[in-house]
């Protein structure tokens, strides 16, 4: 059974099941007038390729897959930093990423998406972040390189492109200083 067959059932079947339980628990559902199915389906599709980039986003991070990173971002895009958006190339957050993750024997990046909101083109996603550092020694045999627990939630604006959905902003909101 390809793909083409097997989507469309899951969807539907989740659908169908997530229909069953709101009504059950919440009364009934309304379906978005005006929306076929053909629309509702390009939805779904779209938000599980938008979630896929948040996730690939933390997991590039702890492979360090700089490719897969660049794959996700747009060329260029603004990161919030110093209380602005500044411009920055994929490039040079690629150098500084590597430069700081060097410092730890390994990270774990935890991303939960709270929710997706898309336009067009165009979306806006909400994720979490719990993400652990474990400090690695120094190579002068001087202590360790400091654990870092960095936890908060992150603003990602995406932007489908003929690649896919791709992060044109971000912003990380740290809730622990």
């Amino acid at each position: 059974m390809g793909l083409g067959v097997i989507l469309p059932a899951m969807v539907l079947g989740w659908t169908a099941y997530s229909f069953a339980q709101m009504q059950a628990e919440e009364g009934p559902v309304e379906v978005a007038r005006g929306e076929g199915l053909g629309a509702q389906l390009r939805a779904v599709v779209d938000k599980d390729a938008i979630s896929w980039v948040v996730k690939a986003y933390a997991l590039s991070m702890d492979t360090k897959d700089w490719e897969l990173h660049r794959s996700i971002f747009t060329e260029s895009y603004k990161l919030y930093r110093r209380g602005q958006f500044r411009d920055e190339h994929i490039d040079d957050r690629v150098k500084r990423l590597d430069a700081f993750t060097q410092r730890y024997a390994w990270t774990q990046h935890l991303a939960s998406v709270y929710s997706i909101e898309i336009d067009g083109d165009e979306a806006f996603a909400v994720s979490s972040l719990h993400a652990r550092h474990k400090g690695k020694p120094r190579e002068n045999g001087n202590g360790a390189t400091q654990d870092y627990l960095m936890v908060g939630r992150y603003h990602h604006w995406l932007r489908r492109t003929d690649e896919g959905w791709k992060i044109y902003q971000m912003r990380l909101i740290r809730s622990n200083g």
